[in-house]
């Protein structure tokens, strides 16, 4: 995590999973790379067609079986698409 490597210093497991908290519970809000890739593939992916197609929409009338579990990871962390 680069939170190590800013701070020049050795974080136990229960330090790394405290800065990647929300502020609200305590934490330093620090986000970790693996839980916004999906998303920002997505985003990156769906900026790329012309405005007047929905990426999102046409992926959701035959979703691809990657898609699907995608999909299921978000819904089994709570995470709305």
């Amino acid at each position: 995590m680069a939170v190590i490597s800013i701070t020049n210093s050795d974080l136990t497991d229960i330090q790394l999973m405290q800065a990647s908290m929300p502020i609200k519970h305590g934490g330093l809000g620090i986000r970790r790379a693996f839980s916004l890739a999906n998303p920002a593939f997505l985003a990156s992916a769906s900026s790329t067609l012309s405005p007047g197609s929905n990426f999102i929409e046409s992926l959701l009338h035959r979703p691809s079986p990657g898609l699907l579990f995608v999909m299921l990871l978000f819904h089994r962390r709570g995470i709305k698409a």
